[in-house]
């Protein structure tokens, strides 16, 4: 499981550091290029906690229900209200 740091930064440091990861997206060409740099930035574990996110928030928009986005992606409703908010 990903831990997070207890010194957190600044908030002038993380709007930097999230610049420049947008942009880092921004000057991929195409999908193989995402795709590394995704590989190279995330953990396999982060990989799967990124993609249930990502299957939480598209599931949600398509109007599943708690219940059954947790029977199909094995998530808490911690995690579902989590990614509704």
């Amino acid at each position: 499981m990903s831990k997070i740091s207890k010194h957190n930064l600044t908030k002038e440091m993380e709007r930097f550091i999230w610049q420049r990861l947008l942009e880092v997206f921004r000057e991929a060409k195409n999908d193989a290029e995402v795709n590394e740099i995704l590989e190279d930035l995330l953990t396999p574990s982060e990989k799967i906690i990124f993609a249930k996110r990502l299957a939480i928030s598209y599931l949600l928009n398509r109007g599943f229900s708690y219940v059954r986005i947790i029977n199909l992606l094995k998530v808490s409703s911690v995690t579902i209200t989590s990614v509704k908010s």
